[in-house]
């Protein structure tokens, strides 16, 4: 018997969530994508469909409110929408967030402040940002983490 909860993904839709609706311009960056092409997505990489469309969205929503120059942390989002036990949800959301389109997951580092590990642009992508480290791969937490 299946879930009828995770059977599948709706079309895209507005995402009331925490921070309110999702922007036209966010929907507008990228093509609308159907519960088809993400079954498609998900058989070509070899990922369960777990997910709910509007889950995935309500997180990437708030780390496009991430300002440049700031960073988030994993927990801190997961806080932000209401899940504040799933902050490796985040972390798989944000590994796959290119197949949604256009959002700086790069300002996302975990509780100590590390850089996602094989992510090798994120380094040079907040330093761009004016972003201070404490070592070659430890942000500065207390310099730069955004306070929602």
């Amino acid at each position: 018997k299946r879930n009828s909860q995770n059977a599948g993904f709706p079309y895209l839709r507005a995402v009331v969530g925490t921070h309110g609706v999702l922007r036209k311009s966010m929907l507008s960056s990228h093509r609308e994508i159907g519960k088809h092409d993400i079954a498609r997505i998900a058989e070509r990489k070899g990922m369960k469909q777990i997910l709910r469309e509007s889950l995935i969205y309500e997180i990437l929503s708030v780390v496009e409110e991430i300002p440049e120059g700031k960073v988030a942390t994993y927990g801190q989002i997961a806080r932000l929408i209401g899940r504040e036990k799933n902050a490796r949800l985040v972390g798989t959301v944000l590994s796959r967030a290119s197949c949604y389109g256009n959002y700086p997951c790069h300002r996302v580092v975990n509780h100590a402040g590390r850089l996602a590990p094989g992510f090798l642009e994120q380094g040079m992508l907040l330093r761009g940002e004016g972003v201070p480290f404490r070592d070659e791969n430890h942000v500065n937490l207390r310099l730069c983490q955004w306070e929602e």
